[in-house]
């Protein structure tokens, strides 16, 4: 009783944030997330286990959190993506307000002068940036400021990614992404995990592809897995905001 005392105090406490991040990546909500944890916990240690550890125990919490939010996937279906009809477009352009000029704008400078006005010469034109780029770098570069050009693109957050494309999916495709891109499962090992058919992990994986695609703009890329006869996915984000 003592060793199991210890090992449901490591998971109930330093483990705790750890699984409750985990769950949340299924649920996208901290409440629903706690309460999944909690029920793993609690179902991990009904009945007596032999296990060699913390690190078999909390696999096993972990395959319970999947469980139980496969067990109440109604509930975590993604909301529809909303869809604009013409009627919509008409509504809003009938509804714009049209923008009135003001009496204290000022005047345009290459409008056309009314009858009995002297004409106004124009201002010169500004430099395209074609013309301008050199001249306004060295000046940049004398006065020791960046080109916003150099600036290179922010790093993604693979973690944020993970978990965005996570929540537009419906939730058994979400539990197959979870298990594949943050757990490292085979294709074969999700199908045994789930219960579910190399052809319905299949169609997961190409639904993760497609919200990724679509919905993000990443392409994962597909290799293949001879010994399982099924092509599992690795998320590749690193260079993507580089190229879009």
């Amino acid at each position: 009783m003592a060793r199991w005392t210890r090992l449901y105090d490591e998971l109930a406490g330093p483990r705790y944030p750890f699984l409750l991040a985990y769950a949340q990546l299924l649920t996208g909500d901290r409440e629903a997330a706690d309460a999944l944890v909690a029920s793993a916990l609690k179902r991990t240690f009904a009945r007596p286990r032999r296990f060699d550890g913390v690190g078999p125990v909390e696999l096993q919490v972990r395959r319970e959190i999947v469980t139980r939010f496969l067990a109440r996937a109604g509930e975590f279906e993604p909301p529809p993506a909303p869809v604009e009809t013409d009627r919509d477009v008409a509504s809003a352009a009938e509804t714009s307000p049209t923008p009135q000029p003001s009496e204290h704008e000022p005047a345009n400078p290459y409008a056309p002068p009314a009858p009995g006005q002297e004409p106004v010469t124009p201002p010169a034109a500004p430099l395209t940036p074609a013309e301008g780029d050199g001249a306004d770098s060295s000046a940049r570069a004398s006065a020791g400021v960046a080109d916003p050009a150099d600036a290179a693109p922010e790093p993604r957050d693979e973690e944020a990614v993970l978990r965005e494309a996570l929540l537009a999916l419906p939730p058994q495709a979400r539990a197959v992404a979870l298990l594949r891109h943050h757990d490292g499962l085979t294709p074969g090992q999700i199908c045994e995990r789930l219960g579910l058919s190399l052809d319905g992990v299949r169609s997961a994986l190409q639904d993760v592809r497609r919200v990724a695609r679509t919905r993000l703009g990443i392409e994962l890329e597909v290799e293949p897995h001879a010994e399982e006869g099924l092509a599992g996915s690795e998320v590749t984000v690193a260079d993507h905001a580089g190229r879009a």
